[in-house]
C-alpha cells in the first residue's frame, strides 16, 4: 500500500512524528488530497512548535492568505524571532530554504516597510502593537514614511501610531517638516485621537 493510500488518521499520526517543518511540507505536497489533509496541521504546527515564525515570513512577502491562516490557528501578531532565522515552506507557497535576516522585527514592522496595506490592516485587527520598535528604535510608522507608503502611514496613524516616537538618533517617526505631517495630524484628529503631543511627552502640541 502506498503512503497516500493510508487512512487519514495514520497519515496525521505520521505527520506528527516528523520534527522538521520541511519534511511535513514535503509530505503535504505529495498530492492534492495530502495537501488538503495536512495544510491546517502545518500552520498549527508552526504556531505551536515554532513560535509563529511563519507569520513574519508572510508579512515580509505580503502573503495575506498565509497570514490569515496562521492567525486563525492562534499565531501571535506580535511575534518577535531572533534576528536571523531559517524558514521552510508551507503548502500554498513555493519552496524556500535559505536563511533570511529579519532584524528582530515583528510582522507589522515588516508589512509597513514593504507597503503591504492589507496585511497591515489584518495585523492591526489582530492586536498588533502599533508603536512597537525594532532594534534601531524604528516604529512601523517611521518605516512606512521612509518607504513612501502613504496609505499605510495614514492607516497606522488612524490606529494610534505615535507620530513623535523617536529612534535611537532622535529622529521622529514623522519629522516636523515632513510634507505629510499636516495630513497625518488631520488623520489623527479625524480618528478621535486628538492632537499629537510634542516629543518626549511634552504637554505642548505640535503640527
Amino acid at each position: 500500500m502506498l503512503l497516500p493510500d493510508l487512512p487519514n488518521e495514520l497519515l496525521l499520526h505520521f505527520a506528527e512524528s516528523l520534527e522538521s517543518e520541511g519534511d511535513i511540507s514535503a509530505l503535504a505536497r505529495t498530492n492534492a488530497s495530502m495537501h488538503n489533509l495536512l495544510s491546517d496541521y502545518l500552520y498549527e504546527n508552526n504556531v505551536k512548535q515554532h513560535g509563529s515564525s511563519a507569520l513574519i515570513w508572510a508579512a515580509y512577502h505580503g502573503r495575506i492568505e498565509t497570514a490569515q491562516r496562521l492567525l486563525d490557528n492562534g499565531a501571535d501578531a506580535n511575534v518577535l524571532v531572533c534576528p536571523t532565522i531559517g524558514y521552510t515552506t508551507y503548502p500554498d507557497l513555493s519552496y524556500e530554504s535559505a536563511q533570511t535576516t529579519y532584524e528582530g522585527r515583528t510582522p507589522l514592522l515588516w508589512a509597513a516597510e514593504k507597503g503591504h496595506e492589507a496585511l497591515v490592516k489584518l495585523l492591526l485587527q489582530n492586536d498588533a502593537d502599533v508603536n512597537i520598535m525594532d532594534r534601531n528604535g524604528q516604529t512601523a510608522l517611521r518605516l512606512a514614511v521612509d518607504a513612501q507608503h502613504r496609505a499605510v502611514a495614514r492607516m497606522l496613524v488612524a490606529n494610534g501610531a505615535d507620530m513623535n516616537a523617536g529612534d535611537y538618533t532622535n529622529q521622529l517617526a514623522v519629522d516636523l517638516g515632513h510634507p505629510w505631517r499636516e495630513e497625518l495630524v488631520d488623520v489623527r484628529i479625524s480618528a478621535g485621537l486628538g492632537w499629537p503631543l510634542a516629543p518626549k511627552d511634552s504637554k505642548c502640541v505640535v503640527m
